[in-house]
């Protein structure tokens, strides 16, 4: 990934979506914690973003089109509306950002555990596909730094994940939700290299990132993706 910064505050972008200036993007680290009021207003004014709405987060699989004219309840925003922002705040959880270069569409969906769960990935791409006939093949899809493999332990999965996560396991009592990732967009249709997750654990790299598990108690990173109006 790379970082970049303004006004004391730090972000990183993917690598894959440089090659598309059309699109603006940004996954910030905790210089900013966007769990503050306010937070959002200045999102707008530091990446100069027309508009930006965000999802209240629910822990679940609805995803939504925007824009609507209220905060939506949900766990994905889609949008084809250029100059729009979509931001997901997390700390640990997955930011996922979905872009259709072809038919200029994209998605930014929070996933945590319970979102690999009820596979969030898998019902985004049908979404999108049923919405604006968006194919998986033409997908780009960028995973924010999250929580890693040796901190994502669960104590009770056996009750908690599927059987189909078994393979996954690293050792005992943690699994690897970035493979785990990887495999339900695969099994979507998005090509491999068409992947980037960012591997960068928001539990044990303390000085970059807030961590729910780490800390209980603490702030929230933004990623927002927009399409810019002009391009």
């Amino acid at each position: 990934m790379i970082r970049r910064g303004k006004e004391g505050i730090s972000w990183l972008e993917f690598e894959q979506l440089q090659e598309h200036p059309e699109l603006f993007h940004a996954s910030l680290l905790n210089s900013h914690d966007f769990k503050q009021p306010g937070s959002h207003a200045s999102l707008r004014g530091l990446f100069d973003l027309p508009r930006v709405v965000r999802s209240h987060l629910i822990h679940g699989d609805r995803i939504e089109v925007v824009p609507t004219k209220i905060l939506p309840k949900c766990d994905g925003l889609m949008t084809r509306e250029k100059g729009l922002g979509l931001v997901v705040t997390h700390a640990d959880c997955q930011a996922a950002l979905f872009y259709d270069p072809i038919k200029r569409i994209i998605a930014n969906i929070h996933c945590g555990w319970r979102g690999n769960v009820q596979n969030i990935y898998g019902k985004t791409i049908k979404r999108l596909r049923e919405v604006w006939g968006v194919s998986p093949k033409n997908l780009l899809v960028c995973i924010s730094p999250s929580l890693g493999p040796q901190a994502a332990e669960f104590l009770n999965y056996k009750t908690e994940l599927p059987s189909a996560f078994l393979p996954f396991q690293v050792k005992p009592l943690h699994f690897d939700l970035w493979a785990i990732a990887r495999a339900q967009l695969e099994e979507a249709g998005v090509l491999s290299h068409h992947v980037e997750i960012a591997e960068m654990c928001t539990y044990f790299e303390e000085k970059d990132f807030f961590s729910y598990r780490r800390d209980k108690k603490t702030g929230r990173h933004a990623t927002v993706v927009a399409m810019r109006e002009f391009l």
